[in-house]
């Protein structure tokens, strides 16, 4: 079976131009622009439109899009602020702490 160059080898390259390009020009977006490509490639391939380069879109940004969701998986739960609250020491309005060695002086 030959290569062809539209489906097989533009399709990669335009999913690792766009996902570079959403990475230093949307870094907060990047993932969801991750996803929406491999909706969209699978979609319009289940659907009949755009043909093996949408198909190829798909599924040149599957391998992407898992690692992702892997990394939002595994990635710790952030501490809320609540517990953080309730074992905070409040201090304020109380005294200032004196600093210390403040009464000392050298003769």
């Amino acid at each position: 079976m030959a290569i062809r160059i539209v489906p097989d080898v533009a399709a990669p390259l335009t999913v690792t131009a766009i996902d570079l390009v959403g990475e230093s020009v949307w870094p907060a977006y990047s993932n969801w622009i991750t996803y929406a490509m491999t909706i969209v490639g699978y979609g319009s391939a289940m659907l009949g439109y755009g043909g093996d380069f949408m198909k190829n879109i798909g599924v040149s940004s599957m391998p992407l899009t898992a690692k992702r969701i892997y990394d939002v998986v595994r990635a710790p739960a952030p501490v809320s602020k609540g517990l953080a609250f309730r074992n905070r020491v409040a201090r304020y309005p109380g005294p200032a702490q004196e600093a210390p060695f403040q009464g000392v002086k050298l003769t």
